[in-house]
């Protein structure tokens, strides 16, 4: 009885460490449903993109395409005001300061894609520090080993500056890519 008591408890804090390991996985992509999508994520959608993190077959950036590239975010028909406040929410944890703002915006008026403007707030040193916060690689696919997620990378979600509500069903197909 006692050895079963131990192999259960060796089992069951392994298991925990493996929930553990992927916390910080899961609050990185909950982040982006929030921050991006503008709702919570549904079991399916988080399982997938928090797989291809933890299996080391995406990037922090590439899960972050993921959710920009979407069908869900293009049916949101965001202005590139809109678009340049989502990214750096999204990628930085923050309102965009003015200078930053209007740098953005200048290059969205000069003929720069959105996508030469994402690539600028995931090729920059605060998306690696945020996704470092969550034990994710930026750019190079897989996670960091022997990480701890911090507990101060949450996202405000009470900011209601230009933000309309919408209520929807959503069909997890729209942000999956398969």
């Amino acid at each position: 009885m006692k050895k079963l008591s131990k192999l259960f408890l060796l089992v069951f804090l392994f298991a925990s460490s493996l929930m553990a390991d992927n916390s910080g996985l899961q609050s990185f992509v909950e982040r982006f449903y929030v921050s991006i999508l503008d709702r919570q994520g549904e079991a399916t959608g988080v399982k997938y993109w928090v797989d291809e993190l933890s299996s080391g077959t995406k990037s922090g950036a590439d899960i972050a395409r993921g959710f920009i590239h979407s069908q869900e975010f293009a049916n949101r028909n965001t202005t590139d005001e809109e678009y340049v406040n989502i990214l750096y929410k999204a990628f930085f944890n923050r309102k965009a300061d003015a200078g930053g703002y209007q740098h953005w915006m200048d290059k969205l008026s000069s003929g720069a894609s959105r996508d030469e403007v994402l690539d600028g707030f995931l090729k920059s040193t605060e998306f690696a520090n945020l996704s470092n916060d969550y034990c994710i690689n930026a750019v190079t696919p897989g996670k960091i080993e022997n990480c701890t997620p911090k507990s101060d990378t949450t996202t405000n979600t009470t900011d209601t500056t230009n933000t309309t509500t919408t209520t929807s069903t959503v069909d997890a197909n729209n942000i999956l890519p398969f």
